[in-house]
């Protein structure tokens, strides 16, 4: 298989934990101790990004997130938990533009 992708680095606006865009979504990794653990930090840099990006006030980004937000489980095997919170572009494109 072969993978081709970008990384584009942003200088000065680190949200603290990796995260990614494709086609249809933007993703934020929460990697934590515990499931508890990781569900809250993806959800806090969710919406520190939607904040920054999109100049929300934390009302504002806390309705996106809390209509719009879907969460996987990217991992559990080791002492880390991997959640990585996705919310659609189509959603996105409902905001003003940044």
């Amino acid at each position: 298989m072969d993978v081709e992708f970008t990384v584009s680095l942003i200088e000065n606006q680190s949200l603290g934990t990796p995260w990614a865009e494709n086609d249809e979504e933007i993703m934020v990794m929460g990697i934590g101790g515990s499931l508890t653990r990781s569900l809250q930090l993806a959800t806090t840099y969710m919406s520190n990004w939607l904040m920054n990006r999109y100049d929300l006030n934390t009302a504002e980004a806390t309705t996106v997130i809390s209509t719009s937000m879907r969460y996987d489980i990217a991992e559990v095997v080791t002492g880390n938990m991997n959640v990585v919170a996705r919310l659609s572009k189509e959603v996105l494109g409902q905001l003003p533009a940044p």
